[in-house]
């Protein structure tokens, strides 16, 4: 019985303005490796995918498809919602009774993350919500509920009884809420539980969930200070002021509905606005946060069903600006129990010199695919040892936001110095040649996708060990294939390519004079060759090389630890990657197959450490990435002798480094390009 419009969402805008203020995040500090782990590990569904149930204005589920940009993210409520802001493509609304709707509307396993916050009111049936909560879930996913009941605290935090006007110490505000609680008694028993969430969550049933965590926040109603409030409630706390001082309006049916006149309901809102900003009582609404982990699903029990998500939409393609992706459309109102399939268009046959007519080698990942073996419990590829990372859903996520946060440090898809020559390359003089792209290593196939959207004129393949599986729908002219590069780039004709580009991909190249002559063959005469490797090594905040080797010695970090045992599992199963940071000169040392070589470098942030907001996007997305990397990296190192209790060790401390944000550093990315002469 709220009010439902735009002055409502406005409120509801600023109630979650102060949550994030007061948490310093979108969900407490304590849930971020959680939640993280839950997003990123994941290796047995096709993307993550998010639930913000009683979504209210969409603000949460905005702000969290915009940090997870190949995360799907549902915002559920009562009614349609009126976003303050353009829609991110991998978000969408729909309209739904959380009480009675949940399982209709949504399969079990369909979602990593669930969110619900200050709706647990509209609840009748707790142990049923719960109970879909859990069957919605995907094995360690997390579940965050925030709620409080309808009282208030001192500073003592002791609840304040309930006086009546005139009687010491009463309370406008806590009028409000004894008025709103009376009348939503009457409807719903559960309202007096409310402070009892964890409870519940834990009843389920036993071993339902893996670990609850739970602890309270408490936010000051009223312009005060207090030595009981911390620096980010004081600040959480004057937007939450703000927030209350407008639910007289927001409530005015519930407090009608109370008995109360609508000459009173009109002098308690005029007299709450006073007391908020002179406040006679210090108080405080109590919340309760919950997190906990649904637990792993035995073996023996039948796999998930496909996850009921957004049709429009997806992931944000990772390098179209991660920041800024916004939808074209307005988002439509679904109806209830709205399936959610996802749609994938099929790779389509590419037209021009570059057709599977006229080059009959060419093999497409859709149609055709390599069986991956299984290497210290992670899938990798079955065609070479040189290349060891895991390949699953969850190292194309990320992947995904590598390629974001590499995008975003670059300022667009190569380096900016390169783009003169990068513009020249697609001037053909034979008209009758469509412009050709080549991405080796396409990995999860988001810079493809984008180079194929930003040209859309030019044919764009991308080559990879695995099949591609794409986090957003794969233009028309591109196509992905399998190939080891280093025994058949010949199945690519000579002179086929205006651009060639390869990222992170020269850990598994054998012979790296050989590969760049193979390059040269397979560009046309103009065309360019661009090559982006990381060093195997972090840098401090002066982007200077960390030299620290153990935890105990100043300037280490984590993060360095997992570039360096890259660095040495890589290095003792090709020795070329030496020559990993000066590949300008190995381009260089080959003569005349090269002309107008370049090179420079670039500092990509590790963790949203930075007050930069390009900077600290970047620095999100690659923290994610290297998160992830801990755990992809796996079979890699444990091939190369590193011990599983060194690789564990490595995983924790980089989640522990990275949730805290602390540490200012860089991943060093060393780019190099160059130029095939034209014929004379």
């Amino acid at each position: 019985m709220h009010a439902v419009d735009a002055a409502e969402f406005s409120r509801l805008d600023l109630h979650h303005s102060a949550f994030y203020e007061a948490l310093g995040d979108l969900f407490p500090a304590s849930a971020r490796k959680d939640v993280e782990r839950a997003l990123i590990i994941h290796s047995d569904y096709p993307k993550p995918a998010v639930l913000d149930i009683g979504t209210g204005s969409g603000a949460w589920s905005i702000d969290m498809a915009k940090e997870w940009p190949d995360a799907d993210v549902v915002g559920m409520d009562l009614v349609p919602v009126q976003a303050s802001s353009i829609l991110p493509s991998n978000c969408r609304f729909e309209v739904g009774n959380a009480d009675t709707d949940l399982a209709q509307m949504y399969d079990a396993e369909s979602f990593n993350f669930i969110h619900a916050r200050s709706m647990m009111q509209g609840i009748k049936d707790f142990p049923s919500f719960f109970q879909n909560v859990w069957r919605m879930l995907r094995p360690d996913g997390v579940f965050i509920v925030m709620d409080g009941p309808l009282t208030t605290w001192d500073e003592a935090r002791q609840e304040i009884t309930y006086k009546e006007e005139g009687q010491p110490g009463f309370s406008w505000f806590r009028k409000t809420l004894h008025h709103m609680r009376e009348v939503l008694k009457t409807r719903n028993p559960n309202v007096h539980s409310l402070d009892r969430i964890t409870d519940y969550v834990q009843g389920v049933s036993d071993g339902s969930w893996k670990m609850v965590d739970a602890f309270t926040l408490y936010m000051p109603i009223g312009n005060f200070d207090s030595p009981a409030m911390s620096p980010a409630e004081r600040l959480g706390g004057r937007l939450f002021t703000e927030d209350m001082s407008r639910v007289p309006d927001s409530t005015r049916p519930i407090l009608l509905s109370s008995g109360l006149t609508p000459e009173e309901v009109d002098r308690l809102a005029s007299e709450l606005k006073i007391e908020l900003e002179n406040p006679k009582v210090k108080q405080f609404a109590r919340y309760h946060i919950s997190s906990p982990l649904r637990s792993v699903k035995p073996m023996s029990e039948p796999t998930h069903a496909s996850p009921r998500l957004p049709e429009q939409g997806g992931a944000v393609p990772a390098g179209s600006d991660p920041e800024n992706s916004l939808s074209s459309q307005e988002p439509e109102q679904a109806p209830l129990h709205q399936t959610h399939g996802q749609s994938m268009k099929s790779s389509t046959e590419m037209s021009g010199d570059l057709s599977s007519e006229e080059n009959p080698n060419a093999t497409s990942a859709t149609t055709n695919s390599t069986p991956l073996r299984q290497l210290y419990g992670q899938a990798v590829n079955s065609l070479t040892d040189m290349y060891l990372f895991a390949a699953d859903a969850a190292e194309h996520t990320r992947l995904n936001a590598q390629h974001g946060a590499i995008t975003l440090t670059l300022g667009g898809l190569f380096p900016s110095e390169a783009q003169g020559v990068i513009q020249a390359s697609l001037q053909s003089s034979d008209q009758r040649l469509k412009p050709a792209v080549l991405d080796i290593g396409t990995g999860s196939g988001a810079w493809a996708i984008d180079i194929a959207k930003q040209i859309p004129e030019a044919d764009v393949i991308g080559c990879d060990l695995v099949p591609v599986n794409p986090g957003s729908e794969s233009p028309s002219n591109c196509r992905f294939e399998l190939c080891d590069v280093n025994v058949n780039l010949e199945r690519y004709p000579s002179n086929a390519f205006n651009i060639v580009h390869a990222r992170y991909v020269l850990q598994g190249i054998k012979d790296y004079p050989s590969f760049f002559k193979q390059v040269a063959r397979l560009l046309r005469p103009g065309g360019v060759f661009v090559s982006i490797e990381p060093a195997c090594a972090g840098f401090d905040a002066q982007k200077n090389r960390i030299t620290a080797k153990n935890p105990e010695d100043p300037g280490f970090t984590w993060f360095h630890r997992l570039a360096t045992f890259y660095g040495e599992a890589t290095l003792a199963g090709n020795p070329s990657l030496a020559s990993v940071e000066r590949i300008g000169g190995v381009l260089r040392d080959l003569g005349d197959t090269w002309c107008a070589v370049s090179n420079t470098s670039a500092f990509v942030p590790v963790g949203a450490w930075s007050t930069n907001p390009v900077e600290q996007r970047a620095g999100r997305l690659m923290g994610q990435s290297m998160l992830g990397a801990s755990v992809s990296t796996r079979p890699l190192f444990l091939s190369r002798g590193i011990s599983i209790e060194d690789v564990e060790r490595l995983q924790e401390g980089l989640r522990t480094e990275l949730a805290e944000c602390r540490v200012q550093q860089y991943m060093g990315i060393c780019c190099a390009w160059a130029v095939k002469p034209k014929a004379d």
